[in-house]
C-alpha cells in the first residue's frame, strides 16, 4: 500500500433492531354443540376404518376367510364385540390421555381442560371415557341434553370427569 493510496472506511452493518412483540394472550371458551358434533362424527369414520382393520387382523388370528372380515359365526361376533368396544375406549383415552384431543378434536382445534383450564389428571380422562357407557345410549338425555343444559356444553362424563371440551381463541395483545 503506497501513501497515496486512499484509505476507505468501510460500513459495519446496521443491526437489526426489531421491535418487541407483544406476546399474544389466548383465551377458551367451550366449544360449541355443532363443533363437538363435527368432531365426534370425524373419530368414528376414523374409528371405523380402525374397526374394519381389526376384523381383518381377527379373521386372520381365527384362521378365517379373510375376503369377507365380518362374517363372524356366534363365538367370534362375541369376541369382536367385546374387544371392538375396548378397541373404542382405548382410541378415546390414549388420545385425550397423551394429546388431551382426539383427531377429530385436534381437526376441529378443540382441547380438552380441566375445570380449572389446566391440563386433566389422566384419571379425569379415564372417568369422562367410562361414562360413555351412559352417555351413548341415552343420548339425548345425557349426551345431547346436558350439553344444552350446562354452561360449559358439558356432557355427563365431562360434569363427572370435571373436565370440559374448549376451543382455543387467540388474538393479538395491545
Amino acid at each position: 500500500m503506497n501513501d497515496k493510496t486512499p484509505i476507505t472506511e468501510f460500513e459495519q452493518p446496521h443491526e437489526f433492531h426489531h421491535e418487541p412483540t407483544e406476546p399474544q394472550e389466548t383465551s377458551f371458551r367451550p366449544a360449541t354443540l355443532q363443533e363437538r358434533f363435527a368432531a365426534f362424527f370425524t373419530d368414528s369414520l376414523i374409528f371405523i376404518y380402525l374397526l374394519g382393520g381389526w376384523a381383518f387382523v381377527l379373521k386372520y388370528l381365527m384362521k378365517g376367510d379373510l375376503s369377507a372380515p365380518f362374517s363372524f359365526q356366534k363365538t367370534g361376533w362375541i369376541l369382536f364385540g367385546t374387544t371392538g368396544a375396548a378397541l373404542h375406549f382405548l382410541y378415546y383415552l390414549f388420545f385425550e390421555g397423551v394429546l388431551t384431543a382426539t383427531p377429530g378434536k385436534l381437526l376441529e382445534g378443540l382441547v380438552i381442560q380441566n375445570k380449572k383450564g389446566g391440563i386433566p389428571s389422566l384419571f379425569s380422562i379415564l372417568i369422562r371415557n367410562l361414562f360413555r357407557i351412559i352417555d351413548y345410549p341415552l343420548l339425548f338425555v345425557t349426551g345431547l341434553g346436558l350439553m344444552e343444559a350446562t354452561e360449559g356444553h358439558q356432557r355427563l362424563g365431562d360434569v363427572v370427569g370435571r373436565t370440559m371440551v374448549v376451543r382455543e381463541v387467540s388474538f393479538e395483545g395491545r
